[in-house]
């Protein structure tokens, strides 16, 4: 019976007392019997899927699935919820986090709540995101600004600065004016919050070389 779609199962236990069924999601089709159980001469549950023998007319039990769980990672927390409460489950936004792949008030993930199977009416939990993890921008004034370049880029950040074309910056093409003018200000200051892929803007003195 176990693997048969529920009304097959049932009319062919016909000879046998088949009460309702028991539900529960699984990963199996809806409709499909999960197990089959019956009960002992001592009123125990037994597990039928592997007997040999059975007597007539004794009760029997099947749990059926009612389909996997929809995957509802990647949605609002409304659409989720929706499609949740579509198939008799409840979302509740259980947590939230920072996350660089999913955008803000999309669902990360999921879980039952609890252990147990999950059947009509419990609850889904769902870790909401917060949208990109924020980077506290370090303060870079005083930094050359290759360095402060290069320090601003490992995190992820964009960095923008006016070329140097004064007579005294060529003069040094060899060594490089970016690995000798230091940085005078940054927009945004040091400190301040920002997320990856956001502009710094940096100044420096050009008359500092000479």
């Amino acid at each position: 019976m176990v693997g048969q779609q529920e009304d097959a199962a049932k009319k062919a236990l016909s000879k046998f007392s088949v009460g309702e069924s028991s539900y529960r999601f699984d990963s199996h089709a809806k409709g499909v019997v999960l197990s089959v159980a019956g009960k002992n001469t001592a009123g125990s549950t037994v597990d039928l899927g592997t007997a040999t023998t059975y007597p007539e007319r004794r009760p029997i039990t099947l749990t059926v699935s009612l389909g996997p769980i929809p995957d509802v990672t990647g949605q609002s927390l409304s659409a989720a919820q929706a499609t949740l409460t579509g198939v008799g489950l409840k979302g509740v936004e259980s947590s939230s986090e920072y996350s660089d792949s999913v955008a803000n008030g999309n669902v990360i993930r999921q879980g039952a709540s609890g252990d147990g199977a999950v059947v009509s009416g419990s609850t889904i939990d769902l870790v909401v995101s917060k949208g990109p993890t924020p980077i506290t921008v370090p303060d870079v004034t005083g930094k050359t600004v290759a360095n402060a370049e290069k320090t601003l880029q490992n995190l992820g950040l964009k960095v923008t600065y006016k070329d140097c074309t004064t007579f005294a910056c060529k003069a040094v093409a060899a060594v490089g004016w970016k690995n000798l003018l230091t940085v005078s200000t940054q927009d945004p200051a040091g400190q301040a919050s920002a997320f990856k892929g956001d502009t710094i803007t940096l100044k420096y003195n050009p008359l500092s070389i000479g």
